[in-house]
């Protein structure tokens, strides 16, 4: 359950960083977020010390203890009540990771990208695994149907801070900003093709 943990943690940081952009919204205060990374270290000792229970029970405990974070806000007089909206944005960002999570699970038993796509075994047996948030500085990702600029687009394009399932990676590369950066191949909402992987923030 070690990258669950992992994503759990980043999720907290995308509401968090979606909390302290939006205009409109008050600011909740750091230690609100520190609660909440408190509370899934906390999921982790225990779920280290139980290996029985089951990926829905970690789920259902992960909401509950969000819930109390919200509680606890509240209850606490010294600390500024954050906003409604930033604790039902984490919730839903749970629930989203969880359908993600099921669904990779199905996908890996079905996944089987051939030669002819630019994904090495190697790297898609080393990737079946990864999952990965967006960071399009709060713009949005064209998705590409093969790997290279000049291909087609899909008409979707990806949000800034949208979780999504590496599939695997192309064995070309190409220099931008500096740097040389790979594609790679991503489902997003059942929609799979082709991101530069300097715009993702990898568990």
């Amino acid at each position: 359950m070690l990258n669950f943990f992992n994503l759990a943690k980043t999720i907290i940081d995308v509401v968090k960083n979606k909390n302290e952009a939006d205009e409109n919204v008050k600011t909740a205060d750091r230690t609100v977020f520190e609660n909440m990374e408190k509370k899934i270290r906390d999921i982790d000792t225990t779920v280290a010390k139980d290996n029985t229970r089951s990926r829905s029970d970690i789920y259902e405990e992960m909401r509950r203890r969000m819930e109390e974070v919200r509680v606890e806000n509240e209850a606490d007089p010294e600390i500024e009540t954050a906003d409604n909206s930033v604790f039902s944005d984490m919730q839903r960002q749970i629930e989203e990771l969880q359908k993600k999570l099921e669904s990779q699970e199905q996908v890996q038993e079905q996944v089987h990208v051939n030669e002819s796509s630019g994904v090495s075994h190697s790297d898609r047996s080393a990737s079946d695994e990864m999952m990965a948030v967006t960071n399009s500085m709060g713009g949005s990702l064209e998705l590409r149907m093969e790997d290279n600029m000049g291909a087609q687009k899909h008409p979707i394009r990806i949000p800034d801070n949208a979780l999504i399932q590496i599939l695997g990676f192309s064995e070309n590369s190409i220099h931008l900003d500096g740097k040389e950066t790979r594609f790679v191949f991503v489902d997003y909402n059942g929609t799979r093709g082709w991101l530069l992987e300097s715009y993702l923030n990898r568990n």
